[in-house]
Order: structure tokens, then C-alpha cells, then sequence
């Protein structure tokens, strides 16, 4: 069964632990508001929120304000779903 990927932080962000924790499809646009270069200190902001992104190797060089779209899975994260 086909299912279209989340497109939004607030999409993910109300899932469930439980629900977060099936690796749902992600696909979404914003800005990187937080980057540290520590495996989980990336964050991004669309139009509905902010979601905590797992980066990739390939992130290294983003700071705040760059545009980025972000394809992944959910996961439920120690206090709120996330992406990876």
C-alpha cells in the first residue's frame, strides 16, 4: 500500500511515539534554524514548525538560514518525533 510521505514538521511532530516509531516517509522544505554538527543538532523550520533532523555526513557545512528539503523517516525521538 502506497503511502504518501509527511510534507510538514506539524505533520510529523503530532504523531504518536508510537506512530513515529513505524520510520513513516518524510519529504519537506525550510530553513536550518539550528546547527551544531553533533549527530542530532540539526533543526529546521517550515510554514508549520520546527522538527529535529539526524543529519547526514553531507550536512557538515549547513548553518541558520540556509533552505534545505529534507527526505527521510520518522522516528520517535527521547522527547518528540523527529526525522532521520
Amino acid at each position: 500500500v502506497f503511502t504518501p510521505p509527511l510534507t510538514t514538521a506539524h505533520s510529523v511532530r503530532t504523531l504518536t511515539h508510537e506512530q513515529a516509531a513505524e520510520d513513516r516517509r518524510v519529504k519537506l522544505a525550510g530553513v536550518v534554524t539550528f546547527a551544531r554538527g553533533g549527530k542530532h543538532d540539526l533543526w529546521v523550520q517550515d510554514e508549520t514548525g520546527g522538527i529535529r533532523v539526524t543529519p547526514t555526513a553531507d550536512a557538515g557545512g549547513l548553518r541558520p538560514g540556509d533552505r534545505v528539503e529534507v527526505a527521510g523517516a520518522t522516528d520517535a525521538g527521547g522527547f518528540s518525533p523527529g526525522v532521520t
